[in-house]
């Protein structure tokens, strides 16, 4: 890894913040769509009205996809008073216009958030 000469951290780290970091991190979204797209039907790009019928298939069984293709499934879907985008990747969180659904995308928990299993109650470990 290299560090990003826009924000310092590794490269895609300072998203969504640094808006070069972001965009590497939405790049590796929008090239597994693609890759997804190529794979499955041909072509690598489609109408817009097939890929949202596509994305709406992807987004119904997310479990059967990579997540860069549901990211990239639900960048393609209306988000209903959320903002302009469902896909919770630095991206959406930066080009987010509600400033609820902003706040809400960029206050996921990061690695450091401990466990529930690990958190301790009194001073003693959970099990």
């Amino acid at each position: 890894m290299r560090r990003c000469a826009g924000c310092g951290c590794w490269e895609y780290g300072g998203a969504p913040g640094c808006d070069r970091c972001a965009a590497l991190v939405d790049r590796i979204v929008e090239d597994g769509w693609r890759v997804f797209l190529r794979d499955r039907f041909g072509v690598a790009g489609l109408p817009a009205e097939e890929e949202s019928a596509i994305a709406e298939m992807v987004a119904d069984e997310p479990d059967r996809h990579d997540w860069r293709v549901v990211d990239g499934a639900l960048d393609r879907l209306p988000a209903p008073a959320a903002g302009p985008r469902w896909a919770g990747g630095h991206g959406a969180a930066r080009r987010a216009t509600s400033p609820t659904a902003s706040a809400t995308r960029r206050s996921r928990p990061t690695a450091r958030t401990s466990h529930p299993a690990t958190s301790t109650r009194s001073g003693s470990a959970s099990r």
